[in-house]
């Protein structure tokens, strides 16, 4: 473990210098999760009694490296004057009052129609109306495990809805955030935050779905957004404050906070205390992923079964293929007597799909597909209103930045296509629909 960490603290050190000192390098950042996630289940060791293979210290470190040599790579290749971003005015964006309630319109529809679902589902698995929320969610969530198909349970009518809303929060999150930025008083101020009305409105809609997942990936979001339209604004080569550094681990303290405290309200219940519980969660991906390389799944005939789940599940929809339409739940797994749980980092999937050295080619063609991402939407002249670089950037940022997780690259299917074609239109509707009324 020790020799672990000490390779992750080199390579982590690598990617800061080489990239140039830039802790917004998706990179960097994949590397500073993954060392914490390290020292998570560190912090575990005798609870699960861990002794990592070589082949599981070999494959995160090869992995990592592979990442810190590839992004090194595309930088020096594509972009090496990457210093030379121009200063742009980000300027704020108007948003009249109707558009604004009309998203938060739907956002309740979509509250009302999932709610009255997640009620009919959870009376399958035994829930009786009146019993609570947390009792709700927890006989929802047995559903969700109990049977392969909660998803087509749902309405298309609810379906519809929070897809939809879920595309007009990332934007109208963007819009609040460029406006935090450019506010000059406290009405500019205010105004910029009863849009974040709409991204609190999401986020209780994703707890409603007895999960936390998609709040991690809506704070990944704010996140870079926010520091993509600052570094904009001020200049990259400009530092961060120790003011701005400090800010980050207060936002980090108060998700890790909000995280724990939901655990009881969507069926969760635990009655470990919450370090354990929170370094179990940012951990025990490490010690699954030994666990696994010791004591694999049986492999599969189709070729990248885990990696490529979202495309063979949609082609096979598409084509009738039955063999390609296939769901899959890792296997949860013990650690000296304690369940550690079933998210084993993205490596698993990689690792189990195209081996060892596979695993450590696919983790450098993500390093090197992010950093080319980042410098590419760097360089771009911002957009006078929504820049849906940076949207579509953050939106997938998340499964960089909880690579050391699970794999989280479920982006990665046709079904995106459309998704960034709601972009598309959702831009069009905030800054360039206008209702003209004839005098």
């Amino acid at each position: 473990m020790i020799i672990l960490i000490l390779g992750m603290i080199l390579i982590l050190l690598s990617s800061y210098f080489l990239s140039k000192f830039d802790i917004l390098n998706p990179v960097f950042l994949c590397c500073a999760a993954f060392l914490l996630s390290i020292f998570s289940a560190y912090y575990n060791i005798f609870n699960w009694a861990i002794h990592l293979s070589p082949i599981t210290i070999g494959l995160i470190l090869c992995s990592l490296t592979a990442m810190v040599v590839c992004s090194t790579l595309v930088t020096e290749i594509s972009f090496k004057n990457s210093n030379s971003f121009q200063l742009v005015r980000v300027k704020t964006i108007k948003i009249e009052d109707y558009k604004f309630y009309l998203i938060l319109l739907i956002g309740i529809a979509a509250a009302y129609f999932y709610l009255k679902d997640v009620i009919r589902i959870a009376k399958s698995s035994g829930y009786v109306s009146g019993s609570g929320l947390t009792e709700l969610l927890t006989m929802y969530r047995k559903s969700h495990f109990d049977s392969s198909s909660v998803e087509n349970n749902i309405s298309r009518v609810a379906f519809y809805l929070i897809d939809i809303y879920k595309v007009m929060t990332h934007l109208i999150t963007y819009v609040a955030i460029n406006n935090l930025i450019t506010a000059k008083n406290n009405k500019d101020r205010f105004d910029a935050a009863k849009l974040f009305s709409v991204t609190l409105l999401y986020a209780g809609i994703s707890i409603l779905g007895a999960a936390r997942f998609r709040i991690l990936q809506l704070f990944t979001y704010i996140v870079i957004v926010y520091f993509m339209l600052y570094k904009k604004k001020n200049g990259w080569k400009k530092r961060f404050k120790i003011k701005t550094i400090l800010m980050i681990i207060l936002a980090v303290f108060l998700l890790l906070t909000v995280f724990v405290a939901l655990r009881s309200v969507i069926g969760r219940e635990t009655d470990s205390d919450p370090i354990y519980y929170i370094t179990s969660y940012m951990g025990g991906s490490i010690e699954l992923l030994d666990l696994f390389i010791k004591d694999p799944v049986p492999p599969s005939d189709i070729w990248g079964k885990e990696s490529f789940y979202m495309i063979y599940s949609f082609l096979g929809r598409k084509l009738h293929i039955e063999e390609w339409c296939y769901t899959f739940v890792k296997e949860f797994r013990m650690a000296n007597g304690y369940n550690v749980g079933n998210v084993y980092s993205a490596l698993r999937c990689f690792y189990y799909d195209f081996g060892f050295l596979g695993c450590v080619l696919a983790s450098g063609l993500v390093g090197a597909i992010y950093t080319y991402l980042y410098k590419r939407i760097g360089r771009k002249k911002i957009d006078t209103d929504i820049d849906l670089g940076i949207v579509a950037y953050g939106f997938i940022f998340y499964a960089i930045a909880l690579y050391c997780i699970n794999y989280y690259f479920d982006f990665v299917s046709p079904s995106y296509i459309k998704t960034i074609l709601f972009f598309i239109i959702g831009k069009w509707f905030l800054v360039r629909f206008k209702i003209r009324i004839a005098k």
